[in-house]
């Protein structure tokens, strides 16, 4: 019984991975981030938003960072750091040691391009996907949340004292994309908590849903007056 009780304290002593001193053994070699594609079609908001998050992190420490994505780049117009991203690897890249950070890929034969994958020295996978495999040499996967951008949220709480509002804004962008607007089954109370955390921080919730979901019909934000402008309408149609 000793042994068990002294096994169990150990175990909640155990601290968890973290990402920037994980790449920190890793500091003499270069970091790619890469996004997923799923049948050949742009990847989701999701994944690029959370690359992006990973990759501002990341660039903070002095790493030196390449973020590539397959074209055409969602959110291109309002997630923050999107103009570091490159559409290709050039042979020359990988003929480097490279340590290879895939985001939002549920298997490795979604990583684009596959031989970002072959030619890695190591590779560090992050993703909430229930069916993920663990194909990574590091993995960070966490099925319990709403999607890969609120696992970037949460470990950003728990490794920095101050998150700058951009981060947060891209981290907001992916969870509100992946749960469909909160109306999916991966919506839980800890995603309310996390939506929560970033509205009071700074965000602007109205804003970024009309990013994410309108982005072709962005209409100026009259929270007083719209409202009144539909019920003065719907008055005089039935007074007619």
């Amino acid at each position: 019984m000793k042994n068990l009780k002294l096994q169990n304290a150990n175990r909640k002593r155990k601290p968890k991975k973290k990402i920037p001193k994980t790449c920190c053994r890793l500091s003499n070699r270069f970091l790619v981030l890469v996004s997923c594609f799923v049948l050949m079609k742009t990847p989701n908001i999701d994944g690029v938003s959370s690359l992006l998050t990973l990759q501002l992190w990341m660039q903070k420490y002095g790493y030196n960072v390449t973020s590539v994505v397959q074209p055409p780049f969602p959110g291109a117009h309002y997630l923050h750091g999107i103009e570091y991203v490159l559409e290709e690897v050039t042979e020359s890249f990988l003929s480097d040691e490279f340590v290879l950070v895939s985001l939002d890929c549920a298997t490795k034969d979604r990583i684009w391009t596959s031989l970002c994958y072959s030619r890695a020295q190591t590779v560090i996978n992050i993703d909430h996907h229930i069916d993920n495999p663990h194909f990574g040499s590091v993995n960070f996967v966490d099925p319990t949340l709403s999607s890969t951008a609120e696992m970037m949220f949460r470990y950003l709480q728990q490794e920095e004292k101050s998150i700058p509002l951009e981060w947060i804004e891209n981290c907001y962008a992916g969870i509100l994309f992946d749960t469909g607007g909160f109306r999916y089954s991966n919506t839980k109370v800890s995603t309310f908590e996390t939506a929560r955390a970033c509205v009071q921080a700074g965000i602007n919730p109205t804003k970024i849903a009309q990013y994410v979901f309108n982005p072709g019909q962005l209409l100026p934000l009259l929270p007083c007056e719209l409202p009144w402008n539909i019920f003065e309408h719907t008055i005089k149609d039935k007074c007619l």
